[in-house]
């Protein structure tokens, strides 16, 4: 069987976002970047498949923070991705249909605290206090701030939050609208992921790529090659060994280099 062997810095085992991202930057830098993805699209959870003429998103719902100057801005652009991003109803990303009543989930908190407040007028303090427990541990996690109330709430979850404010059935249900993304109950999930999760989007709104997830995916990839990396597809990785110093990477073995090793280069062999 004919072989060819390419030497790299990196190699990278599955094309997902993180895999991608990391790849795309480390090739930035001038590292030579190998990326191996068993499927036949890179992307991972960012694909797209078509269907009967219908074009579906594996797993990009919508996006938080992507206005000008926002996170996925600020990560993309020096990557020289360039992303159309649709925002979604800035009065309603989310609508919540109960029998006997519809909620709209808005962009802003002040906002959101206006509406909760119109279907949950009696509930004005539990209101008060999940907004401002949810805005400090998004500001101590992501924003450089609260630390305290953080470590004061590293053990709780989102269900202990609730009873602590005595929130009704129906509050709870509305306030956990995003939980979805995560697919837990309230009992079980930290509040801390809640609040980031929910605050992403409260806070800056939220939105659509245009073309879908597959858009973010082929920019990470194009940056890659574009930069003299190489991404494999259906190229499978079976096993991870480390052996004598001497590595390898086919699409049945990946062997890396050993940390103690000086040459900092890795190679990757397909068959």
């Amino acid at each position: 069987m004919d072989r060819s062997v390419r030497d790299a810095d990196v190699v990278i085992v599955g094309s997902g976002i993180g895999g991608l991202t990391a790849g795309a930057y480390l090739a930035a830098i001038g590292k030579k970047v190998i990326v191996v993805e068993r499927h036949s699209v890179a992307g991972g959870n960012a694909t797209v498949f078509e269907h009967k003429g219908y074009e579906f998103d594996v797993g990009v719902h919508y996006v938080g923070d992507c206005q000008p100057g926002g996170m996925f801005d600020r990560l993309l652009k020096p990557l020289g991705i360039e992303i159309e991003w649709l925002e979604l109803d800035p009065d309603g990303f989310d609508t919540l249909v109960y029998p006997d009543m519809t909620f709209r989930f808005p962009k802003g908190v002040e906002r959101l605290r206006e509406r909760l407040l119109e279907h949950f007028p009696t509930e004005a303090e539990g209101i008060d206090g999940f907004l401002d427990v949810t805005q400090k541990l998004n500001r101590g996690l992501v924003g450089g701030g609260d630390f305290d109330t953080l470590m004061q709430y590293q053990d709780q979850t989102l269900g202990d939050l609730f009873d602590d404010l005595k929130l009704s059935p129906r509050l709870r249900g509305v306030l956990c609208a995003q939980n979805g993304t995560y697919t837990l109950p309230p009992g079980r999930v930290s509040v801390i992921l809640h609040s980031v999760l929910m605050m992403h989007y409260v806070n800056a709104g939220a939105y659509y790529p245009a073309g879908g997830g597959q858009v973010i995916a082929d920019g990470l990839k194009e940056a890659i090659e574009r930069n003299g990396g190489e991404v494999f597809l259906q190229t499978p990785v079976k096993r991870i060994i480390v052996d004598g110093g001497r590595c390898a990477a086919s699409s049945s073995s990946l062997r890396r280099r050993c940390a103690s090793e000086a040459s900092p280069t890795r190679s990757t062999r397909r068959s």
